[in-house]
């Protein structure tokens, strides 16, 4: 079809090269690497400029191909288009480093990956980093609440009902009136709703207008951003509170109420059925009032923990991360499936950016920063980051378990 001379003469050109694109991308995950370096290329000789995802599927392609040098060029590519998020920017350097190791090239490795480490809050920018020896600075203080915050949020519209309800304890009804008042509200007010938030214990509402601010020009506040409330349990036990809260951060950030288009509740964002299966309870995927005690946090969370626990022990996942958050997000039979069907080498890293699904590509990634981020914040080691920095599979490792000193991967 993308051939056709009517469909060429219909549409732009970039247009059409981005369904190149897409046909390349399908060609990759269906492991015909050499139709998806051709249909790619065609898209980046032409339209490579605005498609910086033409280029990283070229790169993977070329990768499985052993045509390094090659591959290396569309990394590059990618890591340097204006039309790349941080996220591709980071991962087109990262691997163009990689790539630089095949080639023997250690002066554009370190260039790559200094290039990667521009950007340390996503996945490939904390692995650059780690590899570079550089340490992430994160801002852990909490956003500061002017004195007359309060007074200023009582003049707006909504602002006087929602600082009531804080004082006498009607944290939900408040935490709908900022809700309310933040779509409308300017830079100033809208920072003293954050610190607000932040201090009565709203990290959804919180993490979201952090993020907005962000987003216009801001600093960046690392406490709101990663949010780390208390998280609700009924027996008081926690598995791993790094791994829970970022896995709640991607799945729901941080709302209670939250639900998907296909059912999933909660903070853990639980499916019915695999809540059922979890709780071995029927009634959990029943009506909708049975199904809807998965709002309930204190559930979600308990059910949600022993799932990432089951998960871990399954033999096909043996305690990786990797495949553990896989597993959560495609479910353990595509897990299986992708296993045997990518192909991969037994490279880690390209075993991830190989997963058909985009979803889960971009689902593992995000909550394995997140892990990571949140390990920081407590002070804790970070076993999992040194392991897929050194090329390997992360296995968990628990708080308490020793920590396994790995070497890294290096150029030659």
């Amino acid at each position: 079809l993308v051939r056709s001379k009517r469909v060429n003469q219909l549409f732009h050109p970039v247009e059409l090269d981005r369904s190149k694109s897409r046909l390349a991308q399908g060609y990759y995950g269906d492991n015909r690497d050499q139709w998806a370096y051709d249909w790619a290329n065609q898209a980046v000789k032409r339209s490579g400029k605005y498609l910086p995802e033409a280029n990283w599927t070229a790169a993977l392609a070329a990768w499985r191909l052993k045509k390094y040098d090659t591959s290396r060029q569309h990394f590059e590519a990618v890591s340097t288009s204006a039309y790349s998020s941080p996220w591709l920017v980071t991962a087109g350097a990262f691997w163009a480093a990689r790539a630089s190791i095949k080639i023997r090239q250690p002066a554009l490795y370190n260039k790559y990956l200094a290039a990667a480490s521009a950007y340390p809050r996503t996945f490939y920018g904390i692995l650059a980093r780690r590899l570079l020896g550089l340490e992430v600075k994160y801002n852990w203080t909490p956003p500061p609440l002017a004195k007359d915050a309060l007074s200023e949020l009582s003049k707006a519209p909504g602002g006087q009902r929602a600082v009531t309800l804080l004082q006498i304890g009607e944290d939900h009804g408040a935490e709908r009136e900022l809700r309310m008042l933040f779509s409308t509200a300017k830079p100033e007010l809208a920072r003293a709703m954050m610190a607000l938030a932040d201090r009565a214990n709203m990290p959804s509402l919180a993490m979201r207008i952090g993020n907005m601010l962000v987003a216009s020009g801001s600093s960046l506040f690392d406490s709101t951003a990663y949010p780390a409330p208390a998280l609700p349990s009924k027996n008081g036990e926690v598995i791993d509170r790094s791994l829970i809260l970022a896995v709640i951060r991607q799945e729901s950030g941080f709302n209670p109420k939250a639900k998907s288009h296909r059912g999933a509740r909660g903070l853990m964002q639980l499916m019915p059925r695999t809540a059922s299966f979890i709780a071995r309870d029927r009634r959990l995927h029943g009506s909708k009032s049975q199904r809807d005690v998965l709002f309930d946090p204190e559930t979600n969370v308990a059910l949600g923990q022993k799932y990432v626990d089951i998960l871990m022990k399954d033999k096909r996942i043996n305690g990786d991360l990797f495949r553990m958050v896989t597993a959560w997000n495609g479910g353990p039979g595509n897990l299986n499936k992708w296993t045997r069907k990518v192909k991969h080498d037994n490279d880690a890293l390209l075993f991830i950016e190989s997963i058909p699904s985009r979803e889960t590509r971009i689902f593992v990634e995000r909550v394995l920063t997140n892990y990571w981020v949140y390990q920081a914040r407590f002070g804790n080691p970070t076993p999992s980051l040194d392991l897929v920095a050194a090329g390997k599979w992360p296995s968990y490792q628990s708080e308490g378990d020793p920590v396994v000193e790995v070497a890294e991967e290096s150029p030659k």
